[in-house]
């Protein structure tokens, strides 16, 4: 508040209004936790991931990884799965978004294949009919140096219970009755989380100036016959 005395006894009382404004709300990405257990295959546990596979693959390997120091191997036989262990509890309705790393390979032990080999890579859930999410078919030739790549899927739950796994698939490019080749895929680096946003709401602040005028009243003196007079202005 600004006081300010002006002429004539007239006093001036400015001071400030201020008012809030609800300004533009800005949302931003911001995705829940990973839901995997043992995403990177560290602690190798039975319980936190299940494999169901046919022969000659093995489990865990840290011969290759994308993330820590351990990958899960597949190929070398028909429709390699992996799946957690666990039913997942999630919310019915909410979009979940799911991603493993990958890296097909040709081991150096065997000897380079004549002809092209096929991986089909498959991310799944189960709520709970067997739904592909999203597949990728690679294609190997002799000499290739495949390299660490990503494979993504979303999906919308439907069912409160749910699992979510990868399933490989590794045989000769174009034949549908081969099973068995030395092709194989790194897995590593899952991930699931809940599709999510934050908003904020921008406030501002206005100010407007407001003034009030008074007056003041002095008082002189004035001589007079019986004594001096009290006069007072206005």
């Amino acid at each position: 508040m600004i006081y300010q005395r002006l002429s004539s006894g007239i006093l001036l009382i400015a001071g400030f209004l201020s008012s809030h404004v609800a300004g533009q709300v800005t949302c931003v990405p911001q995705d829940g936790p990973n839901l995997f257990y043992d995403p990177s295959f560290e602690n190798r546990d039975a319980n936190d991931w299940t494999i169901i596979t046919g022969v000659g693959v093995n489990r865990y390997t840290s011969a290759d990884h994308s993330d820590g120091s351990w990958s899960a191997q597949f190929g070398n036989t028909e429709d390699n799965l992996l799946f957690q262990g666990v039913w997942f509890v999630i919310e019915v309705g909410a979009t979940y978004n799911v991603k493993f790393d990958y890296k097909p390979f040709y081991p150096s032990t065997s000897p380079q294949p004549s002809s092209p080999q096929q991986c089909d890579i498959n991310v799944k859930y189960f709520q709970p009919v067997d739904t592909v999410m999203s597949t990728i078919r690679y294609i190997y030739n002799a000499g290739d140096e495949p390299t660490w790549q990503t494979i993504t899927g979303s999906f919308e739950a439907q069912a409160a219970n749910i699992n979510v796994g990868i399933a490989v698939d590794c045989r000769i490019a174009g034949n549908d009755a081969s099973f068995f080749t030395d092709f194989r895929v790194f897995i590593d680096n899952a991930s699931m989380v809940k599709v999510g946003e934050v908003c904020t709401t921008a406030t501002t602040t206005t100010s407007e100036a407001t003034s009030t005028t008074s007056a003041e009243a002095t008082t002189t003196t004035v001589p007079g016959k019986c004594g001096p007079k009290k006069q007072v202005i206005l």
